[in-house]
């Protein structure tokens, strides 16, 4: 079995990091793991330092996965480039992808279950990505251990190279969430209230296309009606 790499996205938070290594770390298959790290440039003068200091520490981390591979962007790239980069860094030499941000920390079965998802549903048409964070409140009653939702989470995610290559990262479209009745229930009550947050707070699109690559993976799976 050929297990699927991680990617790690990092900015300035070193404490919360750390931690997600440290748990990352403890997780049964991480000995059998590559890992990747993403750090991204400072945005401001005053990320300056926490952002080199970070980048200290993950160059320390040789122990504990398969590789270790760390990537230091040049310049500022920004939430949705930054992750966009390197998840198409990552599948350049491979077909199957798990990712993190910098504050999740695992529970030591997270890439089992990870890897067990990627490799069921790898030919399943209607699955364009799994997770394995789910909200409790609609777990809490389920009486399988899968949940099929409208709504994309990025907390903890895996996806396939085919899948990934077949988003637009230049065209993405929120007026849909309010057309569809369907991802409203199936998929706004669980997820997406950034939307909302959205709407009121940005005139233009000019957020969603520098920070929420998230919504553009939403918008995908409305388009193909998945």
């Amino acid at each position: 079995m050929i297990f699927a790499p991680v990617g790690l996205i990092v900015y300035n938070r070193i404490e919360h990091t750390k931690r997600v290594i440290e748990a990352l770390k403890k997780n049964t298959l991480a000995s059998q793991t590559d890992l990747y790290i993403f750090s991204d440039a400072p945005n401001k003068k005053e990320d300056e330092r926490a952002v080199f200091e970070l980048r200290e520490y993950i160059r320390t981390i040789k122990d504990g996965f398969k590789n270790v591979y760390v990537y230091e962007a040049q310049k500022n790239l920004g939430i949705k480039y930054s992750t966009v980069n390197a998840v198409n860094t990552i599948f350049q030499n491979h077909e199957y992808f798990i990712g993190l941000e910098d504050d999740i920390e695992t529970n030591k079965y997270f890439l089992e279950f990870m890897n067990n998802a990627l490799n069921y549903y790898k030919d399943d048409e209607d699955v364009m990505a799994v997770t394995a964070f789910s909200h409790k409140h609609v777990t809490k009653k389920h009486k399988y251990d899968i949940v099929f939702t409208y709504a994309f989470h990025s907390w903890g995610l895996g996806t396939w190279k085919r899948k990934w290559y077949g988003i637009n990262w230049d065209t993405c479209d929120t007026s849909w969430y309010n057309k569809s009745i369907k991802h409203k229930i199936l998929g706004g009550v669980f997820s997406w209230f950034h939307l909302f947050a959205i709407k009121k707070s940005v005139k233009d699109n000019l957020y969603i296309q520098n920070n929420l690559w998230d919504v553009y993976y939403s918008f995908t799976m409305y388009k193909e009606k998945i």
